[in-house]
C-alpha cells in the first residue's frame, strides 16, 4: 500500500526529531536460509537478507522489523529513514 501511495505522489515524512527523509526502497528484500555442515554432524543454521541496495547496509544505526508477523525492515542511516517490504510474506512461526 504504501508503494502505492508513493506512486500516487503522497510524500513520506519522518516525526519530528527523528529521521527527516523518509524512503520506501524500489526493490523488496529476500529472506534466505543457509544449513552449513558444522563439522560435527551438526547443521548450523542461519537467516541473512537479500538486498542490491548498499545504502541499507553502509553505516546503519537503528534496523527493524515492520508489522507483526514482520512484513519489511526498516533502516535509518543518518537523516534518512528506509522502509523494506519483503518480497514474500513470513510464516508466523
Amino acid at each position: 500500500m504504501l508503494r502505492r501511495l508513493v506512486d500516487a505522489g503522497v510524500a513520506l515524512v519522518g516525526e519530528r526529531g527523528g529521521p527527516t527523509e523518509v524512503a520506501l526502497a524500489a526493490v523488496p528484500a529476500r529472506l534466505a536460509v543457509d544449513l552449513v555442515d558444522a563439522g560435527d554432524g551438526a547443521v548450523r543454521v542461519s537467516a541473512r537478507l537479500e538486498h542490491d541496495d548498499a545504502a541499507l547496509t553502509a553505516d546503519a544505526s537503528a534496523v527493524g522489523l515492520l508489522g507483526d508477523p514482520p512484513h519489511g525492515l526498516f533502516v535509518v542511516n543518518g537523516a534518512r529513514l528506509t522502509l523494506v517490504p519483503f518480497a514474500q510474506r513470513l510464516p508466523e512461526r
